[in-house]
C-alpha cells in the first residue's frame, strides 16, 4: 500500500518516490550475482592460454655463483619460440620478463624465436638472491606450461 499525502500534489510526488525505489530494488535483485564484487574483465581460462615448445636457458649468472660487484649482468637465451598457432597476427611470440628476489625488473620484447636477451641490474644489495625469468606470450599471458628458468647467487661486495 502507497502512503497518500493530501497536501497539494504531495500524493503523486510520493507515489513516484515509491515506485522508483521500488524499481530500483528488484533491477539491483535482477543483477545480483554470486555476491563477489567484480574486478575487472576475467582472464582467459587456462585451456585457452597457448602452448610453447620454448626452453628458456639463464646464461648468466649461473646457479650458486658469487659475485664481487653489487652489478649483475644477465643473459637468458630462449630456444623454440614458436606456438601452437604459428598463424597468430601478433607479430612478436612474445617477451621475456625478468624477476629478482620476485620483483619485476625488466620486460624485453622477443622479435625471434630463438634470442639471447641482456640485461644488467645495478645497486644490488650483498646477500643471496633469486633471478626467475619467463616467457610469455605476446598478450604477457603465461603458456601453457609456463616457461620459465631460474638461479640462486650471491653478492658480496
Amino acid at each position: 500500500m502507497i502512503p497518500v499525502c493530501r497536501q497539494g500534489g504531495g500524493a503523486i510526488k510520493l507515489a513516484r518516490v515509491s515506485l522508483v525505489a521500488v524499481a530500483v530494488v528488484l533491477s539491483a535483485a535482477a543483477c545480483g550475482g554470486s555476491g563477489q564484487a567484480a574486478s575487472g574483465p576475467p582472464g582467459p581460462p587456462t585451456s585457452l592460454r597457448p602452448g610453447s615448445t620454448a626452453r628458456l636457458t639463464i646464461i648468466t649468472p649461473a646457479n650458486g655463483d658469487v659475485i664481487h660487484a653489487r652489478t649483475v649482468h644477465v643473459k637468458v637465451r630462449l630456444t623454440a619460440a614458436a606456438t601452437e598457432n604459428p598463424a597468430s597476427p601478433l607479430a612478436l611470440p612474445g617477451y621475456v620478463h625478468l624477476y629478482l628476489d620476485s620483483k619485476i625488473i625488466s620486460i624485453a620484447p622477443v622479435a625471434s624465436d630463438n634470442s639471447i636477451t641482456k640485461q644488467t641490474i645495478g645497486h644490488v644489495k650483498p646477500g643471496r638472491h633469486t633471478l626467475k625469468t619467463e616467457f610469455v606470450g605476446p598478450t604477457h599471458l603465461p603458456f601453457r606450461p609456463r616457461v620459465i628458468a631460474s638461479v640462486t647467487f650471491t653478492v658480496r661486495s
